[in-house]
């Protein structure tokens, strides 16, 4: 579902002035809209499922927009979820002070903007990101309540109608609404609903230095960036993104006039990143085996993953992690680990190191079929076991089983699933319809 088909989802509730809550989010799917509680007022589980995908993730009742138009209600959606950008980011310091006056300022024009542009940012995961890239203009003035610099406003908002353009790759870029866009618009529009997603812009740009060229490797990025008009127009910095809302931190930057300087320096962080993971899969030179779906254990997901061993799709993984020690994982919760949650987070914990994860349901490839754990997994199990002083004598039923205890009644239910179904029939029917 795109975003205009949400608000119209929404627009009943709107018109009658209902005060029934519904959440309205966005997951690698598209947009949704969904009612938050049952009908004796018992708020759903899965609500807080959903805001761990997605942390800008809005709460509303139809009261709420006083019989509002569609196109306010739009307009109100949108602005809300880059205030709500801003808010959850600027926490962790990321944001600066014209992303503060930029968000207000986005509220007030978002009506004057052409549909290509709104509908655009609503393709985007953090639209306000996008917004400060695309506005080089400081719009602050301090921090009152939405306050800007409203001198700066016409060059702003031409400044990201010129950037959208640029960025859906068309040849044709008006300067601004009233400047003939009318066809270079049509034709962005069709290029928008021809695909569901929109790609951001490929060249990173760090405090005004462009990529030139970068390297993922470790969980980290290393970049080599130039900005000719600097007195020193080459940079080397590194990036991360371990935050809740996965942001573009770059950090350890150096600027230098050498080009061949920045490249060496360029060279030498990647080669610093590669030997930490040489170093890291050295003790796993013997067992570089990747596991899939056929290494796990028949309809394992149709469970709750809660506290079992899982395996992670490799395809999901960079290059460097697509190797045992990196896939398995213990489930410790999320609401993804329940096979019928709305939610699809799955909090995890890597079996080899300890390191906690996430992943998101539809990233696992099912629960390892204890046959074909790797030997340093057993051997990692059987540790994480043992007692390390003489147990309490317990009676029996307060016994917990084990991991692998847990991986062989999974096995064990599965084969009694299967065996189950042999005599099933292969079709059944749903009312007149006949279903696989």
């Amino acid at each position: 579902m795109d975003f205009k088909s949400a608000i119209n989802r929404i627009m009943p509730d709107v018109n009658s002035g209902s005060k029934e809550p519904f959440i309205v989010y966005r997951d690698k799917k598209g947009w949704h809209c969904d009612h938050t509680q049952n009908q004796y007022g018992e708020r759903f589980d899965w609500v807080e499922g959903i805001k761990e995908q997605d942390c800008l993730a809005l709460e509303y009742k139809g009261s709420d927009f006083n019989k509002s138009s569609y196109q306010s209600v739009y307009e109100s959606v949108l602005s809300d979820r880059v205030r709500s950008e801003y808010q959850i980011v600027s926490a962790y310091g990321k944001y600066s002070d014209n992303a503060y006056a930029l968000a207000f300022f986005f509220g007030n024009i978002v009506g004057d903007l052409p549909d290509v542009v709104t509908d655009y940012l609503t393709t985007l995961e953090r639209p306000l990101a996008a917004l400060t890239e695309m506005c080089p203009h400081n719009l602050f003035i301090g921090y009152e309540y939405g306050a800007y610099d409203e001198e700066m406003a016409d060059k702003a908002v031409s400044c990201i109608e010129n950037a959208v353009y640029d960025r859906l790759h068309t040849k044709d870029k008006p300067r601004s609404k009233a400047a003939g866009s009318g066809e270079a618009e049509r034709k962005i529009v069709t290029e928008i609903e021809r695909r569901k997603e929109m790609p951001m812009e490929t060249r990173r740009e760090v405090e005004g230095y462009k990529e030139i060229n970068s390297m993922p490797l470790a969980r980290r990025l290393v970049l080599l960036c130039e900005n000719q008009r600097a007195d020193e127009p080459y940079m080397v910095c590194n990036c991360r993104w371990d935050n809740p809302l996965g942001i573009n931190d770059y950090y350890d930057g150096v600027v230098t006039a050498d080009f061949l300087e920045a490249v060496r320096e360029y060279i030498k962080r990647i080669d610093a990143l590669a030997q930490e993971v040489e170093a890291e899969q050295g003790a796993f030179q013997n067992e570089r085996k990747v596991l899939t779906a056929d290494d796990c254990i028949p309809h394992g997901l149709d469970d709750d993953l809660t506290g079992k061993l899982i395996v992670i799709r490799p395809d999901v993984l960079s290059p460097e992690y697509r190797s045992t020690n990196h896939q398995i994982k213990i489930v410790t919760g999320g609401f993804g680990a329940s096979p019928n949650s709305r939610g699809n987070a799955v909090f995890c914990k890597d079996l080899y190191s300890g390191r906690e994860t996430r992943f998101e349901r539809y990233d696992v490839a099912g629960v390892i079929d204890p046959g074909k754990l790797p030997e340093w997994a057993v051997k990692k199990l059987a540790l994480m076991e043992t007692p390390k002083e003489p147990p309490a004598k317990t009676k029996a039923a307060d016994k917990k089983p084990s991991l692998l205890g847990r991986l062989d009644d999974a096995k064990a239910e599965a084969a009694t699933y299967n065996e189950g179904r042999k005599d099933a029939p292969k079709t059944k029917k749903r009312g007149e319809m006949e279903v696989e």
